[in-house]
């Protein structure tokens, strides 16, 4: 793990995608553990990677395991105000062809 502070998952039961949830306990910055929320997805060939890439390693006698996060997610979500942007640059030219720049500004 690149960071060197230890990490621990209470894991729950699979639903019907496969995925299951996930508690993540970790050292805080100041010391004082942080408690994550999350699911675990299995790697899919072809499909993309949605947050970090880790490996759990199962404690004897106990609950929880041993989280190594082999690979960091680098996912970024940017929010804006409004309906999502479903249409594509051709799409806007050829509005703008017929209605002209700015009719909805």
């Amino acid at each position: 793990m690149a960071s060197g502070k230890k990490q621990f998952a209470l894991v729950g039961e699979k639903d019907e995608d496969g995925r299951q949830p996930v508690l993540c306990i970790r050292d805080g910055d100041d010391g004082t553990p942080e408690y994550i929320e999350g699911h675990l997805s299995p790697l899919k060939d072809g499909e993309p990677i949605l947050g970090d890439v880790v490996q759990l390693k199962h404690r004897k006698g106990s609950l929880f395991h041993e989280v190594e996060t082999l690979h960091k997610g680098e996912q970024k979500v940017e929010w804006h105000k409004g309906p999502a942007k479903v249409n594509s640059n051709a799409y806007c030219e050829g509005w703008e062809r017929i209605f002209g720049k700015g009719v909805l500004n």
